[in-house]
């Protein structure tokens, strides 16, 4: 609690509309669409290991929660200035913000060998954990505990996927994290938002990883195409993905299993059925349909 306390101090307009803006490159729609656009319209391995990487390592941190189950520290100390409270859900340890930010930029980073951009990209990594504390929604261990969780699992994915182009089949154990997560929470007794954020997670995890087994084995789609192409590519993919948001949302009753649906969809999607999509619709001449 000491480092909030230190930044407590700090207290100022202009730290306030820094951090609270510095804290939005740790929300998971930045990270969805970063790697949305890469795995469509860049790179598709680079796109699928960031995705598979990313939605798994999110399904770990929550596993985390649950098992540590340590409170926020507003919940600790009322008296603390919060803000951006409503993005404070579940346990505090680890910081899924951080957690998030870290792994994307640090995913990225991984793609340059210019020193300059790699210290740019490294700064999230540094500003997203810190505005974490300022916005006092955690503590200095939580993001520490995030960030070390992010290096990690980029990591082991990285080796793991290397793993996955030599032997295919391999990709299922991608599909431990969620089923961990999953089953942890169910132990431990969750309920709210320590129940319902891991069944998020674990189905957007579960639709990636079966999504990107059917593009290997039935749709093979490129990711480079000419502007004009990717342009309709990327048209195509963001309203899908906001098509399942807003539409299974307001067709079904807001509850876990409708969590299952529209988040396994969008991960479906986002690996299998947009590309599907976007190779038919965009389909090369000379191609047999």
């Amino acid at each position: 609690m000491g480092a909030i306390y230190f930044f407590q101090k700090l207290i100022a307009p202009f730290w306030d509309v820094f951090f609270e803006g510095v804290t939005l490159l740790g929300e998971q729609g930045i990270a969805v669409a970063v790697l949305a656009l890469t795995y469509w319209c860049i790179d598709k391995k680079a796109g699928a290991l960031g995705g598979l990487s990313l939605t798994c390592g999110a399904s770990l941190g929550l596993m985390l929660k649950n098992i540590f189950q340590i409170p926020r520290p507003f919940d600790r100390d009322p008296s603390l200035r919060v803000l951006r409270k409503h993005t404070a859900t579940g346990y505090s340890f680890p910081s899924n913000h951080s957690l998030t930010a870290s792994q994307l930029f640090i995913w990225l980073s991984s793609y340059t060998k210019r020193l300059g951009w790699k210290l740019l990209l490294w700064l999230p990594v540094v500003l997203v954990p810190m505005s974490r504390i300022y916005l006092a929604v955690h503590t200095l261990e939580d993001v520490l505990a995030g960030v070390a969780l992010a290096i990690a699992v980029f990591f082991l994915f990285r080796w793991f996927f290397a793993q996955v182009e030599k032997r295919p089949a391999l990709l299922w154990f991608s599909l431990l994290p969620p089923f961990m997560s999953l089953a942890t929470a169910l132990l431990t007794g969750a309920t709210g938002d320590a129940l319902s954020d891991p069944i998020k997670a674990g189905a957007l995890s579960i639709g990636v990883t079966v999504g990107l087994w059917i593009e290997r084995k039935y749709i093979c789609f490129e990711a480079k195409a000419p502007l004009p192409v990717q342009i309709g590519k990327a048209v195509i993919g963001f309203a899908g993905l906001g098509l399942i948001m807003v539409g299974i949302k307001a067709v079904l009753p807001y509850n876990d299993l409708s969590h299952v649906i529209r988040y396994g969809a969008l991960g479906i999607w986002f690996a299998a059925g947009a590309p599907a999509v976007m190779k038919l619709c965009f389909k090369k001449k000379g191609e047999s349909k």
